[in-house]
């Protein structure tokens, strides 16, 4: 049986989401799947940041910079 992962998107790159980035990637069943702002660079940065301080397990394909919040509900 495979295991279920709850997929996440972040609607924002704002500091306080690094403490939630470091709770799913610590979770074991959690991944997360996009990040957006209005700016994608913005995004990307914030993601580069976290992943450098608390990688995602091997098993995830990494987060995605999107910019806007309608490129990320279109996930």
């Amino acid at each position: 049986m495979s295991e279920k992962k709850c997929r996440w998107g972040f609607l924002s790159a704002a500091w306080i989401g690094m403490k939630n980035w470091q709770s799913v990637a610590l979770s074991g069943n959690g991944e997360i799947v996009a990040v957006a702002s209005r700016d994608k660079a913005k995004a990307q940065a914030w993601i580069d940041e976290c992943s450098a301080h608390v990688p995602m397990p091997s098993s995830a394909n990494g987060a995605e910079a999107v910019e806007g919040y309608d490129a990320l509900l279109a996930r």
